[in-house]
């Protein structure tokens, strides 16, 4: 039959390719030949490591077992074998790393497999190989040409066209600033409890809308200082007023209770009463003399009942009333304990309520075992930036990255305020390099920005420090770790993120 097959295939009739027919046919007619299973018999006596390296070559014959074996013989010679795979597969690494980065889902989920396999095992690699080569295959630079309805575009011009693009916005963030701080001071001085001072900071807001330079004028500072200290007195004020409704809330509630615990009692003694008349009838008197006694008793019955349905309700409705001025009360406490929490200047929150969510934080930790990040923001050469223009540009520039880190923070992340130009952000993280990346995007982003001031651009820069909670001992280890890494990261020249992964 071997034969047969090389007259009618035409196929070469080499001494190779006879045994590898030959054994195709044994196999197939289900005849034992020892000469055919040399290959699975000499694999036996190979270690389970290097069984399942062979398995990803799928050799068939003796020559390409021997091939096979004298190739790992040689590779097991090298010295320096052990520093090349490992040099090989952190370069694979850092060549995934890129590969995560680009803004490709399926390449993303490629590099996603690859990872998640052994960078090892060569079979695991050629897998790996052939999808990364069916991606770049399937590749294509079609989004170009949407870019070409402005332009002639290539890929080499899309770095310049991101350079003019932000320089368009950023011309344009320069003729909103000034009214951005204008909305921002507004906002601030906005009463979180009284409305008694709406008036005067309408005519204010007005102003400064009309005419934002006039936001640097003497008379304009005495008026915004002398509405701060007029918010903060009518707050005040409409606070004490509000504990004192609550009292008389509480009291009237008070009264009422014991009003119908005395209703109560006194309809408790009505029923006795009509007890006592129903158990004195003689049913041994005549029917109608009965049923007039019992037609009374039922009437006085529907009487109490009548009257104490309507106590009730008349006690409902009070109940309601006070229940609503209640419930009004709460609204106005909780917007005090939002204004005693939120730091007015920067809109983060004060040490007071960073304190509250470091609590948060550190039971979570303390009951699941989730880990946080404590992280420092100092702002550089702060005192050289009061003493150059001023410490309204001081409080321009902190107002500005306070905006800015609440804005650029993750959504279960917490930015407040430490004191003077200090700044925490307590963000969810096991894996300090991930935080580093974060922070340092933030801190470059910060560097880019356009901070202007009596329309003079001001450079502003800052130092930040990262610890991990899972690393100290406790929290005000962890606290003390991210503020020492601050001065490290100013003792190396500031503007910069500590420690580096």
């Amino acid at each position: 039959k071997t034969l047969l097959h090389f007259k009618e295939s035409k196929e070469l009739m080499t001494p190779d390719n006879f045994a590898k027919r030959f054994c195709e046919i044994a196999k197939k007619e289900k005849v034992a030949v020892e000469s055919c299973d040399k290959v699975a018999k000499y694999a036996q006596r190979l270690s389970p490591e290097m069984q399942k390296l062979m398995a990803g070559y799928a050799i068939k014959s003796s020559d390409e077992l021997l091939y096979f074996l004298t190739t790992q013989v040689g590779r097991l010679e090298k010295t320096n074998n052990k520093d090349l795979l490992a040099a090989i597969e952190r370069f694979i690494r850092i060549l995934l790393k890129i590969t995560a980065r680009l803004p490709f889902d399926e390449l993303k989920r490629i590099t996603a497999q690859t990872v998640g396999g052994d960078l090892r095992l060569p079979s695991h690699l050629i897998q790996s190989a052939d999808r990364f080569k069916l991606f770049f295959d399937s590749y294509t630079d079609g989004y170009l040409k949407e870019l070409e309805k402005h332009g002639t575009f290539t890929i080499s011009d899309l770095p310049t066209l991101s350079a003019e693009l932000d320089a368009v916005l950023g011309a344009k963030e320069h003729l909103e600033t000034i009214d951005a701080m204008v909305h921002l001071l507004v906002t601030a001085l906005t009463p979180s409890i009284s409305t008694q001072v709406h008036e005067r900071i309408a005519k204010l807001e007005a102003q400064l809308k009309e005419n934002p330079e006039l936001i640097t004028a003497p008379a304009v500072k005495e008026e915004l200082g002398e509405c701060i200290v007029q918010r903060i007195r009518d707050d005040n004020d409409l606070f004490n007023q509000n504990i004192i409704d609550a009292n008389r809330v509480i009291d009237a509630l008070l009264e009422k209770i014991a009003a119908m615990i005395a209703n109560s009692e006194s309809k408790y003694d009505d029923v006795a009463d009509i007890r006592s008349e129903l158990q004195a009838i003689d049913l041994n008197e005549d029917a109608k003399s009965v049923r007039e006694r019992l037609i009374g008793v039922s009437d006085k019955i529907n009487e109490s009942i009548k009257n104490f349905s309507h106590a009730l309700q008349n006690d409902q409705s009070e109940v309601k009333i006070l229940q609503a001025r209640v419930l009004e009360l709460e609204h106005a406490l909780q917007a005090a304990q939002k204004e005693a929490s939120e730091d007015f200047l920067t809109s983060t929150l004060t040490r007071r309520g960073l304190a509250k969510e470091l609590e948060r934080f550190e039971a979570a930790y303390a009951k699941n075992g989730t880990d946080y990040a404590v992280v420092f923001f100092d702002v550089d050469h702060f005192k050289k930036i009061n003493d150059t223009y001023g410490h309204n540009a001081g409080d321009v520039i902190l107002a500005s990255i306070g905006k800015f880190l609440n804005r650029h923070a993750g959504e279960n992340d917490v930015v407040g305020r430490y004191g003077g130009e200090e700044f925490i952000l307590l963000t969810p993280s096991t894996d300090l390099a991930a935080v580093f990346t974060t922070v340092d995007a933030i801190r470059s982003k910060i560097e880019n920005a356009k901070f202007l001031y009596q329309k003079k651009p001001v450079t502003v820069t800052t130092s930040a420090g990262i610890a991990l909670r899972s690393r100290q001992a406790n929290q005000p280890a962890t606290i003390k770790e991210a503020d020492a890494m601050v001065y490290e990261a100013k003792g190396a020249g500031r503007n910069q993120v500590f420690p580096r992964p």
